[in-house]
């Protein structure tokens, strides 16, 4: 790439990161707009504000994890189960979608079979990636 394409996307960035447009930022503020609306009882406008980022391909599990928490707290339970389900599928690793998914199953009914291959997966997970579940200390 020649040198002044390079400085046109350095200036382009730059500008973006002082106006706050950088994808990154305004992701930040929204899931903890989110999350307030959340911890102060506005559930319907945190269900708005996630399902709106997941539509939108907001990248990360804290999205669904919300999402599901509402839904799993206004006994929307199916819709939760339905919400983890779909996210385990990009987010296969995540372990908090798991236990979510764990309450919604419980409150769907799921057979005792399912809830013990959930628990195995979770096990295997911790198992594999023994790293992933350490202290930072």
């Amino acid at each position: 790439m020649p040198s002044g394409h390079r400085r046109a996307g350095l200036a382009v960035l730059i500008v973006a990161l002082m106006a706050g447009q950088a994808p990154g930022i305004s992701r930040a503020a929204d899931i903890d707009d989110a999350q307030r609306h959340f911890r102060t009882g506005d559930y319907a406008r945190c269900l708005e504000m996630c399902t709106a980022a997941i539509e939108g391909g907001a990248y990360g599990a804290t999205w669904t994890i919300l999402k599901a928490d509402v839904l799993l707290l206004t006994g929307r339970y199916a819709e939760a189960r339905e919400a983890l389900e779909a996210a385990i599928v990009t987010y296969s690793w995540s372990i908090k979608l798991r236990c979510r998914l764990r309450e919604a199953l419980r409150y769907t009914g799921a057979p005792e079979e399912e809830l013990d291959a959930l628990e195995a997966a979770i096990t295997g997970l911790v198992e594999a990636t023994p790293w992933r579940y350490t202290d930072a200390e």
